[in-house]
């Protein structure tokens, strides 16, 4: 019966399982995967990370293998500068290598995405930046994607394959492996105890994150693992999170918030919005001046707050992308429905701490975890967009971090204030 493999090869790794030609050893499949009778369907450059496909099938090898059948393979792409349309247009259309011309291909500038860091880290120049593209071939030459960035004068740094055809490398750590259902075959996590979705690393567990990204403790362990997810909790400040190895894409995240329908006029939706802003405006001074951070398309918040006589400036990663705002200091910053988006959430608190003005607040609104046991069946930990999950006493630990004052006025609602004089 035939059997397929999703493996996410690490950098310097080869895709392949004996190394005969080295005079110096070197990593190989062998040394992440004892699946005797399997063998790669395609390549991926040792210098290069993401997805490999194994099987124990030689018809199925040569159908994903062979480009005549035109696969599209997608590739997270950090590349240094930043590419003018000039050039993106360039890898669009096709560029001339020394064995001829590129098909037209699939190129976006992308968000940085959450990745895993790699091992080594990559070489950057400070005083050149860079940029990650999302790019889609249906050729695999060798080195195409190097080369084609490297021929528009933009040469890669990172290199990541994200997708073969349908199947992504969503949920996957590297170094380790699931098992899928190949084409028209049976449903393989059935045949395999419906183990077949947990990511697995030979025969052992992931080894999972080392700190929490809410506060930064070390003292985390693992929650559970539910539809293919695998979720960890803190004893500090207990946050719960997903394994960053099994964030989001930007794109997918942007695809999925294109769905939400949040209008300004909703009677409803304002309802449901000023669980925060009638605590936060009946301590604001008249005409004070705010951010919205994470307004998302529909900014009904703003509104609400520009009605009661507030300026209110807009910030989304998504929809509101001018970084202007994020130069000013405010007297208010609101983050409704955003905090559990955060791929790095100690990160982005740091960024909206340095927002609030002395004796400003920070007002967040998030549905607060609660009960463990309903953790698997909560429809806020379904959303594919949301990774980190906190509890009222979240909050308050990281308020006492940071000297700053906690007001809990409703369930899922959190006032912070800074202290009035210079920051703890």
């Amino acid at each position: 019966m035939t059997r397929l493999i999703l493996f996410n090869k690490p950098y310097g790794v080869l895709s392949q399982f004996t190394d005969r030609g080295s005079p110096a050893a070197r990593a190989t499949l062998s040394d992440h995967l004892a699946l005797p009778g399997f063998y790669p369907a395609g390549r991926l450059d040792r210098d290069s990370e993401g997805l490999l496909l194994l099987t124990d099938d030689g018809r199925l090898q040569a159908r994903i293998s062979d480009p005549r059948f035109k696969l599209p393979k997608t590739y997270l792409v950090q590349v240094e500068g930043i590419p003018d349309e000039a050039a993106l247009e360039r890898l669009r259309r096709g560029v001339v290598l020394k064995d001829g011309p590129t098909r037209p291909a699939q190129v976006a500038r992308i968000e940085p995405p959450a990745l895993w860091p790699r091992t080594p880290p990559i070489r950057v120049r400070q005083s050149v930046p860079d940029c990650w593209l999302r790019v889609t071939l249906r050729e695999g030459r060798n080195r195409q994607v190097r080369r084609m960035t490297a021929a528009v004068a933009h040469p890669t740094l990172r290199l990541i394959r994200w997708s073969v055809g349908d199947w992504t490398l969503a949920g996957l750590a590297p170094g380790y492996w699931r098992e899928v259902t190949p084409p028209g075959g049976n449903d393989a996590g059935r045949r395999s105890g419906g183990r077949a979705d947990v990511p697995r690393r030979g025969d052992h567990a992931a080894s999972g994150p080392a700190a929490c990204p809410v506060c930064g403790a070390t003292s985390v362990a693992p929650l559970m693992e539910t539809e293919g997810r695998s979720y960890w909790y803190c004893r500090a400040c207990a946050a719960r999170f997903l394994d960053p190895a099994q964030h989001p894409i930007a794109a997918e995240e942007h695809a999925h918030y294109l769905n939400h329908r949040n209008d300004p006029g909703d009677p409803r939706y304002r309802a449901f919005l000023s669980k925060l802003a009638t605590p936060l405006m009946a301590r604001l001074a008249p005409g004070s001046f705010g951010l919205d951070f994470g307004c998302g398309p529909g900014p009904a918040l703003a509104a609400m707050l520009r009605e009661a006589g507030h300026e209110v400036a807009l910030y989304d990663p998504f929809f509101a992308t001018d970084p202007a705002p994020l130069r000013h200091s405010y007297d208010f910053v609101t983050c409704t429905e955003t905090a559990e988006h955060f791929h790095h959430p100690c990160r982005e608190f740091a960024r909206l701490r340095g927002l609030v003005r002395p004796a400003g607040w920070l007002g967040v609104m998030t549905c607060f975890q609660t009960d463990d046991a309903r953790f698997a069946r909560w429809h806020y930990r379904k959303d594919p967009t949301h990774v980190v999950f906190y509890r009222e006493e979240t909050f308050r630990h990281l308020a006492h971090r940071w000297g700053w004052d906690c007001v809990v006025p409703a369930k899922d609602v959190v006032l912070l204030r800074r202290p009035g004089g210079a920051e703890a």
